[in-house]
């Protein structure tokens, strides 16, 4: 289990987000964990959950109807699409309440966690001994499972998770006696049977509770990577010929850099001038080398050791209605930033007449660049004031795919 990030709201909001401080990969099933105060004695209808990459989550199990002082949440998905640090997860509700917690965890190395069982405990009395209540018995032998406990911190009570149980610290608001708290619990099972939750409080006091339980499906052995071999240890010159003429071939074959993006929110441009396109965080569908930084958000920056020729198609789009006459043109620019009728720019510019019906043009090129050169993809179109963004309808959007092509 990795911590993905935490996070509490202390004034009355309908909205809480965990920032993450650890990266979530693609395949990590994400399990999130919240706690609210129940400024009414009713669970908080969740409106939506999402994040900065568009992953789908899931309510499993929640807890706290008649509660007078919490309730808690736990939800789940799936990542297919990577959440990088610095990304979030969003938690809309339909009420205000006025104290949150929330903790993000991710749960690597399975093919599938498919929820199989839940329990809930909603308004307990006042106690030290907290628990989950109980699952029906689970359908497979391997299951994660995942304990969440809301409390008040009226007399500011710590908690322990009981044996047999891990988790990280208790997450918990700053505002005194009033205060709230979140405690996480997990474990993994390899036998049918019942699940509960339990742990331990510092002082009684007022809680909910409530479990979940996942099959997991097993990743398969992965392949063994190629090895690379140190200079001068033990072998001489040996290890620099298998790396030259091994390792580095096959990675290029099995796993070549390659950028993909789209730019999803609103961007405005201008006419009858060449200016780059800007991705934002949403729309990197795939950067395993990291090339993209957010502070440069119009550049691609070729990563160390990967000097050659690129292979480059991409699409640029206008929003509005547009005269007859308009001309769309896109482009490739390397080393050429910051936009500008001036730029020299890479092979073609396919110039498309676009007309007044969807403005779409394409192209592609090969592009030669070396490490640490810059890649962007320009824009121009001829004059029409009424048009000032790009579309960000979804299929419609500009977009950039980059694969490295060979030396």
């Amino acid at each position: 289990m990795a911590l993905l990030g935490t996070a509490t709201v202390t004034a009355g909001s309908t909205v809480g987000s965990v920032t993450l401080a650890t990266a979530a990969p693609a395949g990590t099933t994400v399990v999130l964990t919240v706690a609210w105060s129940n400024d009414a004695p009713t669970i908080p209808t969740i409106v939506s959950v999402t994040d900065s990459r568009g992953n789908s989550y899931t309510v499993d199990t929640s807890a706290g109807t008649g509660n007078g002082t919490v309730s808690c949440a736990i939800i789940s998905a799936r990542v297919t699409s990577a959440l990088k640090v610095g990304d979030t997860i969003t938690v809309t509700i339909g009420a205000n309440r006025q104290r949150w917690c929330l903790q993000a965890d991710g749960f690597p190395g399975f093919l599938a966690a498919v929820l199989d069982r839940t329990g809930v405990n909603h308004t307990p009395a006042v106690s030290a001994a907290m628990s989950t209540g109980l699952t029906a018995a689970t359908r497979s032998a391997n299951e994660l499972v995942v304990a969440c406990y809301g409390f008040g911190r009226g007399g500011l009570a710590t908690s322990t998770l009981d044996p047999g149980w891990s988790g990280t610290a208790f997450v918990t608001t700053a505002a005194g006696s009033v205060d709230r708290a979140l405690q996480m619990g997990y474990k993994t099972v390899t036998a049918t049977g019942t699940q509960q939750g339990t742990a331990t409080l510092s002082l009684p006091a007022a809680y909910s509770g409530c479990i979940a339980t996942y099959a997991l499906t097993e990743l398969a052995a992965a392949a063994p990577e190629v090895p690379a071999f140190l200079p001068g240890v033990p072998v001489g010159t040996v290890p620099d010929v298998f790396n030259d003429l091994i390792r580095d071939p096959l990675t290029a074959v099995l796993a070549p850099p390659v950028f993909r993006a789209r730019r999803t929110t609103a961007l405005a441009v201008t006419e009858n001038l060449v200016q780059a396109i800007a991705w934002n965080v949403a729309g990197i569908d795939e950067d395993p080398y990291e090339g993209w930084d957010s502070g440069n958000p119009t550049r691609w920056v070729v990563p160390d050791g990967w000097s050659g020729w690129w292979h480059a198609t991409a699409t640029v789009s206008l929003s509005g209605t547009g005269a007859s006459g308009l001309i769309l043109i896109p482009s490739i620019a390397v080393n050429q930033s910051g936009g500008g009728n001036t730029l020299i720019l890479e092979g073609q510019e396919p110039l498309v007449a676009t007309g007044a019906g969807v403005k779409l043009a394409a192209g592609e090129w090969w592009v030669y660049a070396r490490e640490d050169d810059v890649i962007e993809l320009d824009l121009y179109y001829s004059s029409e004031s009424t048009i000032t963004a790009v579309d960000i309808t979804p299929g419609q959007e500009c977009r950039l795919e980059l694969v490295w092509d060979g030396v």
